[in-house]
């Protein structure tokens, strides 16, 4: 916070210095992917446009860091490097995806190449960090009561029904991913995996975990699964959907039978299935 006003009211030249001006220290997906000015995903935190940017993003910061920093036992130092690994994590997310949708062609060239400022993703990070390791409950949001883990969601909806910018869509949302990847980071992996379809982690098979190497299985039949990582012929089905009817070899394998009724039931490995 103290960093945010004295570069916002100039205090220390020198602070202004290291950071630059506004057009230099902007969250830009073009030069950050581009130019690879890679500052700009903590230095962009630190920016605001007026007195009341700047005011409701550092009482919103307060009231988060209050929380966390008693988590943390009072220990400020932690809060501050969390902020900056969230900072990091969070514009580059939103770096990579709106360069990913800009090249894909699926948006105009506004979304890689208009820039933003402000620490609002960070908050968002924060925010689901904060709600998710107490995620029960429900919260009053302007009347209406929404469930903790649904409140971010709301929230970033809400700023974009009032400031329709897809760029700043983009960054409160990866906000909300790196605090996800904070908070649980073996479901953000598991994610990405099925989104992208390959696999980031084999399972290890045997061992002792059971009687003769057996290894046991969580019950998986009827469980819903996304089909993720298959090769060869089957690549084709990475990424659809389906359910599992029985599991075979000790769990090393299952038999899915997928959505596509044409398609039928297939045999597959337990690495090749991400089970919900």
């Amino acid at each position: 916070m103290a960093v945010m006003a004295s570069y916002y009211f100039d205090v220390f030249p020198l602070l202004n210095d290291i950071i630059g001006d506004i057009s230099n220290a902007c969250f830009s997906p073009a030069k950050i992917m581009g130019d690879f000015q890679v500052q700009r995903t903590l230095f962009s935190s630190f920016v605001h446009g007026d007195e009341i940017h700047l005011g409701y993003n550092m009482s919103s910061l307060l009231t988060k860091g209050i929380v966390l920093e008693n988590r943390f036992g009072g220990k400020a130092e932690k809060f501050v490097l969390l902020f900056c690994a969230l900072s990091i994590l969070t514009h580059g997310f939103a770096a990579i995806i709106a360069s990913g949708l800009f090249h894909s062609g699926l948006f105009d060239r506004d979304i890689y190449y208009n820039a933003t400022y402000g620490c609002a993703g960070v908050l968002f990070a924060l925010q689901t960090i904060v709600l998710g390791q107490n995620p029960r409950g429900n919260y009053s949001f302007f009347g209406l009561q929404v469930p903790a883990r649904r409140l971010a969601l709301t929230e970033v909806g809400l700023l974009y029904l009032m400031n329709p910018s897809n760029l700043n869509l983009i960054v409160h949302s990866s906000g909300i991913l790196a605090g996800m990847l904070m908070l649980r980071p073996t479901k953000v992996i598991n994610m990405l995996k099925y989104i992208f379809g390959f696999n980031i982690f084999r399972e290890r098979r045997g061992g002792g975990g059971g009687r003769g190497g057996e290894r046991r299985s969580p019950q998986l039949n009827g469980k819903r699964c996304a089909m993720t990582g298959l090769t060869g012929a089957q690549a084709s089905l990475n990424g659809t959907w389906g359910t599992i009817v029985r599991v075979l070899d000790n769990g090393s394998k299952a038999v899915v039978k997928l959505d596509d009724a044409s398609r039928g039931e297939i045999e597959v490995g337990r690495e090749n299935i991400l089970s919900i």
